[in-house]
């Protein structure tokens, strides 16, 4: 209780007299209990922590979930706590894992609090910067991935050697984690120096995507991050293992299509080239019924008699699926060739149809 409340003095008369190797229900020591302490100040708890050590109270011990005293305090932030753990000798070794496999480096740089002075103490006193934890993370994928807006923490690591093109079990580099389409907010920065410190800008992962291709898949707008790669010279005619560019990406997800498709195009993107299932950009904006990148594809030239592999017309699965507007588009387009080239009579041209759908 002592330990619990961050009561130093307190605590360090008990720990004369008391049996150091005692437990609780969850196999943790006193030092585990000070290192995350109630304490009215963050000093009191510091000073709990180094009144036990001084009473040689074993610092490295794990509790029933494989977690030292050192883990908590960095899952608690408890500064002060963690470089009095650091400097008294605790375990920060590939050795040193919680239960789930994660090294003590790793939970640094991921924790929700996390910022780089815990990194920091850790890199000083020889922490393995690359370091895998059970998920093949390195420490570095790690605060690519998990530090929101905070890239101190991604430079003190590139300063330290961290390899910018490590990568996990998926075959996705710190690149990669950075531009994960369903991230809220992509912060330029991160990607910058990542690149600065030689992340390859066109590594595939495990699927075979590139990080254009993720930034090009973004839920959220990620037009930023999809300028920063073009203008460092990403490949924007890569394909996946399926045969998609980062064009045919854009035109099916995400928000921000249109915008997004006219720097792809800027950049020199293929604009007819068909993916595994021989459906080219225009035929899934038409499938999809994105009708800003129907009309920007159109105006740049996009073929309009390109079949899919099922010799089915991007005029014809508007049609399908009920896409009125880009139906009416197409339409138009075709008449410029006096409608010769299709080869069919499309049921979208079929009188009354289209009134019902719009």
């Amino acid at each position: 209780m002592a330990a619990y409340k961050g009561h130093p003095q307190v605590v360090s008369i008990l720990a004369k007299v008391s049996n150091k190797s005692f437990r609780d229900q969850n196999g943790r020591s006193c030092l585990h209990v000070a290192a995350i302490a109630d304490a009215a100040t963050d000093a009191s708890r510091n000073d709990t922590v180094k009144a036990l050590l001084v009473e040689n109270m074993p610092i490295d011990v794990k509790d029933r979930f494989g977690e030292t005293p050192l883990h908590l305090a960095i899952q608690k932030d408890a500064r002060s706590v963690v470089e009095t753990l650091v400097l008294s000798g605790a375990d920060i070794s590939t050795d040193s894992r919680d239960r789930d496999g994660h090294s003590i480096l790793n939970m640094a740089v991921e924790g929700a609090s996390a910022t780089k002075n815990a990194a920091k103490l850790l890199l000083e006193a020889k922490a393995d910067v690359e370091t895998r934890d059970s998920r093949g993370l390195a420490p570095l994928i790690c605060a690519s991935h998990f530090l929101k807006g905070n890239p101190d923490t991604m430079e003190l690591l590139l300063n330290e050697g961290a390899d910018s093109n490590a990568k996990d079990r998926l075959q996705r580099n710190p690149l990669h984690y950075a531009i994960l389409p369903f991230k809220s907010q992509i912060p330029i920065m991160m990607v910058e120096l990542l690149l600065n410190g030689g992340a390859n800008i066109d590594a595939r992962d495990g699927l075979g995507r590139t990080p254009l291709h993720l930034a090009s898949e973004g839920w959220y707008p990620s037009s930023e991050t999809v300028e920063c790669l073009l203008k460092r010279g990403a490949n924007v005619k890569a394909k996946t293992e399926t045969g998609m560019t980062p064009l045919h990406v854009v035109v099916e997800t995400g928000l921000g299509r249109r915008y997004r498709a006219e720097l792809l195009l800027g950049a020199g993107a293929p604009i007819d080239v068909r993916n595994w299932n021989g459906e080219t950009p225009l035929w899934l904006a038409a499938k999809n019924g994105h009708q800003g990148v129907v009309r920007c594809l159109l105006h740049e030239g996009a073929d309009i008699f390109q079949a899919d592999n099922a010799w089915v017309l991007p005029l014809e699965v508007a049609e399908h699926q009920g896409h009125s507007g880009i139906v009416e588009m197409l339409l138009e387009k075709q008449t410029e060739f006096g409608g010769e080239k299709s080869g069919v009579i499309v049921l979208a041209s079929l009188p009354g149809l289209l009134d019902g759908n719009k």
